[in-house]
């Protein structure tokens, strides 16, 4: 009996040896994919199909996984990152006021030229300066928009013109607005401006065109480990310069990412500050 026993527990000490050996060889259950948010400029499908094959690109650099996030609109893109929701951030309204207690910290900025605002018209209308456009309807993304909004409705204040804001959710919105004659002018980013006008969906003429600001950036929340930030903004910077992501931008048609600061966005916060 006690040698039935004895041979019953040393089956146990077996099999329990056993389950721990399988247990501590079983990969572990993946982390949570990084939420990765990004802006309304563009219908969701353009920006998901933009940016996910950047998510990942990061995912085979820096082995960490990413899942893009986007609001259906703008507002509510705003509300997910005015409540911390984004790992990392794609977006310059994060320096409105009403969205600091977030605490975003820019760590790479969108390549290639700056932000240039534009105020343009269709090439055929009979407007030639923005006094022209006085009580007239003018598209805009939104009010959050930075370069399309705040730094376009300064001029149009400065210049003593008053005019009726139409909005558009995103740039292609306020575009659409216009080539569909629902707006006499329109407030863009000259890229885009640009990239519409490429696709031969309109032709433009520009009334007014601001000086140049910070590109937007990509931003971490406080919460993410710094190595992991450092990890994304080194392999967002090598995409420029290793085969594989020179490829990548190539084929998506941008122009990469360049080193940033907080400090360069200081005087984007002041602009935001001001209410029109």
């Amino acid at each position: 009996m006690l040698r039935n026993n004895f041979v019953l527990l040393r089956g146990y000490q077996v099999v329990l040896g056993l389950f721990c050996a399988v247990a501590l060889t079983l990969p572990s259950h993946a982390a949570e994919p990084f939420s990765f948010g990004v802006l309304n400029q563009q219908p969701a499908a353009e920006t998901a199909a933009l940016w996910n094959p950047v998510l990942q690109h990061l995912h085979a650099k820096t082995g960490l996984s990413f899942k893009f996030r986007m609001g259906t609109t703008v507002q509510e893109t705003d509300a997910m990152t005015a409540r911390g929701e984004f790992d990392f951030l794609y977006s310059n309204h994060n320096f409105e006021p009403e969205f600091s207690q977030a605490n975003y910290q820019p760590i790479v900025q969108w390549g290639g030229k700056p932000l240039v605002g534009q105020i343009v018209v269709l090439a055929d209308s009979p407007y030639q300066n923005l006094k022209d456009i006085s009580g007239k309807t003018v598209a805009f993304p939104s009010k959050d928009a930075f370069i399309a909004y705040k730094v376009t409705r300064q001029a149009l204040n400065k210049a003593g013109v008053e005019i009726n804001p139409e909005f558009g959710a995103s740039q292609q919105g306020a575009a659409v607005l216009l080539q569909t004659g629902r707006a006499e002018a329109a407030s863009l980013n000259k890229m885009f401006a640009e990239k519409f006008q490429a696709e031969g969906k309109a032709t433009f003429r520009v009334l007014y065109e601001s000086e140049a600001w910070p590109n937007i950036p990509v931003s971490a929340h406080p919460r993410v480990n710094p190595e992991q930030v450092a990890a994304v903004k080194q392999a967002l910077l090598d995409m420029s310069n290793d085969p594989e992501g020179q490829a990548l931008l190539s084929k998506l048609k941008i122009p990469g990412f360049l080193p940033v600061s907080d400090e360069v966005y200081k005087a984007t916060r002041l602009l935001y500050q001001e209410k029109f």
